[in-house]
């Protein structure tokens, strides 16, 4: 099991999930993950009952499951080779206008963001008390330090961004959201 995000309004009836904001965080049971194909289905609630799990122990483990989160460093020579490299989530990146943070896995890297402890452990890489989270699709999400740029200036990107180049398998929402350790994640534009 794993936690995918997916955008709200496509849950389906009976899945498990929990919802922040327009996003909501799914329960998947991994069908096949050889290397070369992943395949997953949504879990339904019926499924608590057989496992004799509660929705907290099975929304526990499916996010244990989900791949480590990791912030993705590139800088203009190596995205032009098609090279990136894999950086330790605890990464000092104060003088970074924003990262990219996906899962170890680079397969629906937004919910690395929501694993306990990641948002916290950016607050403190970024020095600063609020960043500002632009989910590019289900596979990423760009963030941000408050004290660089403000939500609607990135919600207008986003848009464009989602626009030009997404799927609508891979699209997961148009908000900017915001985390702060006080009052967690929230719709900021």
């Amino acid at each position: 099991m794993i936690i995918r995000c997916i955008p709200a309004e496509k849950i389906q009836d009976g899945a498990i999930y929990k919802r922040i904001g327009d996003i909501a965080l799914c329960v998947y049971i991994v069908l096949n993950d050889d290397g070369k194909e992943f395949v997953s289905a949504a879990a339904k609630s019926g499924m608590l009952r057989l496992w004799n799990k509660s929705f907290e122990d099975v929304y526990r483990m499916a996010m244990d499951n989900t791949g480590d989160p990791v912030i993705i460093k590139m800088d203009l020579v190596e995205v032009a080779n098609g090279f990136f490299r894999k950086i330790d989530i605890d990464t000092d990146v104060s003088d970074q206008q924003f990262v990219s943070v996906t899962t170890d896995t680079m397969t629906n890297g937004a919910a690395a963001i929501f694993k306990p402890g990641t948002a916290e452990k950016l607050l403190k890489g970024f020095q600063t008390d609020k960043i500002y989270l632009s989910f590019t699709s289900v596979h990423e999400v760009m963030v941000h330090p408050a004290r660089d740029i403000e939500p609607d200036e990135l919600k207008d990107v986003l848009i464009d961004t989602s626009q030009s180049c997404h799927t609508g398998s891979d699209f997961l929402t148009t908000h900017i959201y915001e985390y702060t350790k006080e009052y967690g994640f929230q719709i900021a534009a």
